[in-house]
């Protein structure tokens, strides 16, 4: 008979801990777990912010085509508040971005927010407003700041535009204190009303 010797294979002691090791603990993966979560919730907050930007963006531009809008439509004598709509629905400047509800003859607008969107004569038929009803508060505020005078001169909360947009008129200016405050007051559903004419 021979004498043969069997080797049996090395295994390092630190080899042997990590077999013996288990493979996570609760603790771990709770712990992965909450950091998943964690990044999950930052990209749905950033996901929130930046569709809530891009609603005030497109707003913004929504007023600025809509009084460029209104001031063709004027008539030697001013602004017949119920004409205005139906007027610039005739000759087909609704923004295509706006819903409309209604017809070209008989617009209904509806902002980003699905609140109306309703012009007026302002100041003796001199002026127009433009009134977005159904704003949430952080949207409404953003709003207010990002609308710079132009066409458009004064804002207030409600159906009157009550503080200027910039420099003219003898209301005060509108800040952003005063947009959170008094244009924006409520957390969801505020009526703002735009104006051409100063205050």
């Amino acid at each position: 008979m021979s004498n043969v010797t069997q080797t049996l294979p090395l295994i390092s002691p630190a080899a042997r801990v990590r077999k013996l090791r288990p493979a996570a603990s609760l603790l771990e993966v709770t712990f992965v777990l909450l950091v998943i979560i964690g990044i999950i919730a930052g990209v749905l907050s950033m996901a929130t912010n930046t569709m809530r930007q891009s609603d005030v963006t497109q707003e913004t531009q929504t007023l600025t085509n809509l009084a460029a809008a209104a001031m063709k439509v004027k008539s030697p004598s001013g602004f017949d508040g119920d004409e205005i709509l139906p007027s610039i629905g005739a000759m087909g400047m609704i923004p295509a971005n706006v819903t409309n509800t209604g017809t070209a003859a008989a617009p209904v607008l509806l902002n980003s927010w699905n609140g109306s969107i309703t012009f007026d004569d302002d100041d003796g038929g001199g002026a127009f407003t433009i009134t977005y009803t159904n704003i949430p508060k952080e949207e409404c505020t953003q709003l207010v700041m990002a609308v710079k005078q132009g066409i458009l001169k004064s804002v207030g909360n409600g159906a009157t535009a009550t503080l200027n947009l910039g420099s003219g008129g003898t209301a005060a200016q509108v800040t952003a204190a005063s947009a959170a405050t008094t244009v924006c007051p409520s957390t969801s559903g505020n009526t703002v009303t735009w104006s051409s004419a100063f205050k």
